[in-house]
């Protein structure tokens, strides 16, 4: 019984650990905007998928519409160019539309640090 207890204890706090770890990794993600010359549908599950399937990517999305691929990534895992040649090894032609907002968001917050340290 007291075994049995004790691999109920460490079972859970494993699967705390692993919880925070996970929360933690979505909190350092990055997301990035490709446009991709495609309006099939069947292009978009495809390309969706095999993003889906890299390494470091969490997140793959893609509006046929605005033609637009938005991708949720851990940037210490994988780089937006490493997506977009995955996207163009599917053989279809690919941008990056907007690099990295979380990039975006700490230039823009270092530049107002910059900024108020002139005064």
């Amino acid at each position: 019984m007291k075994r049995y207890f004790a691999k109920a204890v460490s079972l859970s706090i494993l699967t705390i650990f692993l919880a925070i770890g996970v929360t933690f990794a979505q909190d350092n993600l990055s997301t990035a905007i490709f446009k991709v010359d495609t309006k099939n549908k069947e292009a978009k599950v495809k390309i969706e998928t095999i993003v889906n399937m890299l390494k470091g990517v969490s997140e793959a999305e893609m509006d046929l519409n605005s033609k637009r691929l938005e991708v949720k990534y851990d940037a210490t895992q994988i780089q937006e160019d490493m997506i977009l040649f995955a996207i163009q090894t599917l053989g279809y032609p690919a941008s990056i539309e907007r690099e990295s907002v979380q990039k975006d968001a700490r230039m823009e917050k270092s530049k107002v640090l910059k900024d108020s340290t002139k005064k």
